[in-house]
């Protein structure tokens, strides 16, 4: 679990230096900048919270390595408008390569972090290991820039993305921090304040939807014929209305997908 929680550390941290909040990479300097940034906190990570011996180290870094190369230049403009899902598995796939070998690679707490975390004075912190700690901690970073990246991956491969993302305004940062929280609240056993988290999001965001998916409307009324007949076109979801959801339902399962880690 170490492991897992360092490569979710140094993509996330590599994420939010390279790209911001957004998860984009525009350009290729950013894309490398981003593997760098990867590999340096990986290596920072590794040597400061665990004993690892050679060869676990060294497969820990070629997997976030080609972890966060493929994640990176994957997200580029010249890439994302034709396959943006790839980015998704390009990430995934090593880091779940990585949890699924958690049993071959191990890598000890080192004893200056056991330590370190022993003379905390938040006994609940203390109490949960080195290996969980990294593990929360590396979900948490994860859930912001990287999530953002990975949601607008998904609403990019289903097409709502340039349709609709100018219109809901603040999406990213609201997405980041209602990923945090609903992740903290599961965490701490209490679904129901999370599910609280949702109903309100989802009840503040309405009269914003509602308002644009009039303005759809009347600007189809002006486009029908002059006899007053409407183009013969099945009636479609509302572009926005469609963004809203799959980016929320997306946001959402990926802040409770690191639950099933921690509670395993």
């Amino acid at each position: 679990m170490i492991l897992v929680g360092l490569a979710l550390v140094a993509v996330g941290v590599a994420d939010l230096c390279a790209s911001g909040l957004g998860g984009e990479i525009a350009s290729a300097r950013r894309a490398v900048a981003a593997t760098v940034i990867a590999l340096a906190v990986a290596v920072i990570g590794l040597s400061v919270t665990s004993n690892a011996d050679a060869p676990v180290t060294a497969v820990f870094l070629v997997i976030v390595l080609l972890a966060s190369l493929a994640w990176s230049v994957l997200r580029l403009p010249r890439f994302r408008t034709n396959r943006p899902w790839l980015a998704i598995i390009a990430l995934v796939a090593p880091l779940s390569i990585l949890a699924a070998s958690s049993g071959s690679l191990t890598a000890a707490p080192s004893v200056p972090a056991m330590r370190w975390l022993a003379a905390l004075p938040f006994p609940a912190i203390v109490e949960i290991g080195m290996e969980r700690l990294c593990l929360t901690a590396g979900a948490a970073i994860a859930l912001m820039a990287t999530a953002n990246g990975i949601v607008r991956a998904v609403l990019a491969s289903a097409g709502a993305l340039e349709q609709a993302e100018d219109r809901l305004r603040g999406g990213r940062l609201i997405g980041a921090m209602e990923r945090l929280m609903i992740f903290g609240l599961a965490l701490a056993g209490e679904p129901t304040a999370a599910a609280l988290i949702i109903s309100a999001k989802s009840i503040l965001r309405f009269p914003e939807i509602s308002r644009t998916a009039q303005r759809d409307d009347d600007h189809s009324h002006q486009a029908e014929t002059s006899e007053g007949e409407s183009s013969a076109q099945p009636p479609a979801v509302d572009a926005v209305t469609e963004y809203f959801l799959l980016g929320s339902l997306s946001s959402w399962m990926l802040a409770l997908a690191p639950i099933i880690l921690l509670r395993s």
